[in-house]
């Protein structure tokens, strides 16, 4: 049997079984995708230094051994949570779209601000 020249080529028995490739690649991000990850890296890389400023002009007189230690907790989970979100949205959703990882990020953006911080207090 001779083809047409026009003919679309026919999926042989061994094409037809084998795994679409589409399902394994990874998803690819865009230049403006990567652009805005690391802009939004480096806010958060800002939340971190501002919570560190802030915590260290920052002054508590505890009234009890347990209040002071409960208050040093609190600024160590402060200065951690902007990279541990950060951390967390990028591990988290690797094989999400890119548009759900740049939300999720920017919902940190705004709940993260080191409000002492920008309060000047």
């Amino acid at each position: 049997m001779a083809k047409a020249a026009g003919a679309a080529p026919t999926k042989t028995a061994s094409a037809a079984n084998a795994p679409s490739n589409a399902a394994v690649l990874p998803v690819v991000a865009s230049s403006a995708f990567l652009i805005s990850l690391g802009i939004l890296g480096g806010i958060y890389l800002l939340y971190t230094i501002g919570w560190v400023v802030s915590l260290q002009r920052f002054y508590y007189p505890p009234t009890n051994a347990l209040d002071r230690g409960a208050f040093e907790v609190q600024q160590y989970l402060a200065i951690a949570a902007p990279i541990a979100w950060f951390a967390s949205v990028l591990w988290f959703t690797r094989h999400h779209s890119p548009v759900r990882r740049l939300v999720l990020l920017l919902a940190g953006a705004v709940l993260l601000v080191p409000w002492s911080f920008v309060m000047g207090s």
